[in-house]
């Protein structure tokens, strides 16, 4: 039972989908090594799923699919919940390099005062004599 896939990143940006996320009717296939079968009392079996991202859908903003396995036993249902990512986390920026929240990209080297270190600079490491570093 499919229940979605959410586009988690804004198109053409580093930063999150704020809510309300847009969703996609895409969904993944879900494939099962057995779809019915008998148990009885004391016996055990494993099932095993195997799940195909949805189609069609952009990776750079990194869709989330989600969904549930419903098992059904005479009037008795229990749902088993999975969740996927259609894409490859490891090509996810996760270092802020825009101007967006503090008015200057980063991340950047700030010197004793707290402003952009444009030059180089020699720091005594006395007092407050020591840099910055910002990033997000």
């Amino acid at each position: 039972m499919p229940a979605g896939t959410a586009l988690t990143v804004k198109a053409n940006d580093i930063f999150p989908a704020l809510g309300p996320v847009p969703l996609d009717a895409a969904h993944a296939t879900v494939k099962l090594s057995s779809n019915e079968f008998t148990l009885w009392p004391g016996q055990s079996r494993t099932v095993s799923a195997s799940f195909r991202p949805p189609k069609g859908l952009d990776a750079s903003l990194f869709p989330v699919y989600s969904g549930w396995i419903e098992i059904a036993s005479g009037s008795d249902l229990t749902h088993v919940s999975y969740l996927g990512l259609a894409a490859e986390l490891k090509k996810k920026q996760v270092l802020d390099t825009t101007d967006y929240l503090f008015g200057f990209e980063l991340p950047v080297v700030l010197n004793s005062a707290g402003d952009v270190q444009t030059e180089p600079t020699n720091y005594t490491f006395v007092g407050d004599d020591w840099p910055g570093f910002a990033f997000s």
